[in-house]
């Protein structure tokens, strides 16, 4: 038995997908039928080169949805667990994850690769269809090219947006099984590695349910050297129309601070702190203030990210060797 058939029942799924080729080697038929028997006029020329590819993409799509939608979770308890591991292998980690259980992960489109694939046939396809009639040297016959070639280019365009609605559809809301955490939270991870001093790992969730493990949520954080082992950096990104990373440094039982806001960095934005006490923590929020309207879309490059950071850990190490609020700001 294999994981995922410890947690999903796919016997609906497999009902659904038989019902899905049915339709579609139904719809190509007639359509073959009305091109070789009938003929094409201008009655039904609509109806076989318009309506029924229109049709057959729609239906395709409704049933890669309901195709996804089809997947029973088998109830159970998960059990779940933190884990902490460096960021590279939290990269390997997540990589191997989505690898294993693509199936049942929420993603957008088939990817380049398919889509380039079916676009090529379907052109290829249709190129073979007009040399065809242009030179008047059929294969067959007129009619026989016409329907083997819009069969392939139907089936090609009927598979990718069943596979397009499939993927792009959540298994359920109780599967819990959702892509792990990469993309600027990995990138913007990797860059605060590189500073001098930073030790970077990943704190993450994971739910086991027999075999099966999930991953549910990570933080990147980070230790300094030359700080208390309660000191920490982590890393968090809002996603509003751009990637906004930001650090929030924290020191358990630290120095007492002010609050207080400050620039403790320039770049194409300044970088300010904003310094307070939660209960026995000292906190330090680093960001860029971004200007509410700006010409174009905010970016916060690698560069500027690790400039963030070296000001925030000079400002923490500041204040555990002064005692309290200080700092050098900029």
């Amino acid at each position: 038995m294999s994981d995922t058939q410890q947690v999903v029942d796919t016997s609906k799924q497999r009902v659904v997908i038989r019902l899905y080729v049915a339709t579609m080697l139904a719809t190509v038929a007639f359509m073959d039928y009305l091109i070789v028997v009938s003929g094409i006029t201008g009655d039904n020329v609509l109806l076989v080169f318009v309506w029924l590819p229109v049709t057959l993409l729609f239906l395709s799509v409704i049933f890669g949805v309901a195709s996804k939608r089809a997947v029973d979770i088998i109830s159970d308890e998960w059990k779940t667990q933190k884990v902490k591991v460096p960021l590279r292998q939290y990269e390997e980690m997540a990589s191997a994850y989505e690898d294993a259980y693509r199936g049942l992960l929420e993603t957008s489109g088939v990817g380049c690769g398919g889509c380039c694939t079916g676009v090529i046939v379907i052109v290829v396809a249709l190129g073979l269809l007009a040399m065809s009639i242009t030179y008047g040297r059929p294969l067959i016959s007129v009619e026989v090219d016409t329907a083997v070639v819009f069969s392939i280019a139907a089936c090609t365009a009927s598979l990718l947006a069943f596979m397009s609605a499939y993927r792009a559809t959540k298994v359920d809301k109780e599967m819990e099984v959702s892509p792990a955490p990469r993309g600027a939270l990995l990138k913007y991870g990797g860059v605060l590695d590189r500073v001098d001093g930073v030790d970077v790992f990943v704190e993450a969730t994971l739910a086991r349910r027999g075999e099966l493990s999930v991953i549910r949520d990570a933080e990147v954080v980070a230790t300094v050297e030359g700080l208390p082992g309660t000191a920490k950096i982590k890393l968090l990104v809002t996603h509003s129309g751009f990637d906004y990373p930001y650090l929030v440094g924290t020191i358990y039982k630290g120095p007492p601070v002010t609050e207080e806001r400050r620039v403790i960095c320039r770049d194409k934005y300044s970088g300010i702190a904003e310094f307070s006490t939660d209960d026995d923590v000292t906190v330090i929020v680093a960001r860029y203030d971004i200007p509410k309207r700006t010409r174009s879309v905010p970016t916060i490059t690698e560069s500027m990210f690790e400039t963030l950071t070296v000001a925030l850990v000079r400002e923490m190490k500041l204040l555990v060797r002064t005692g309290g609020t200080g700092g050098v700001g900029q």
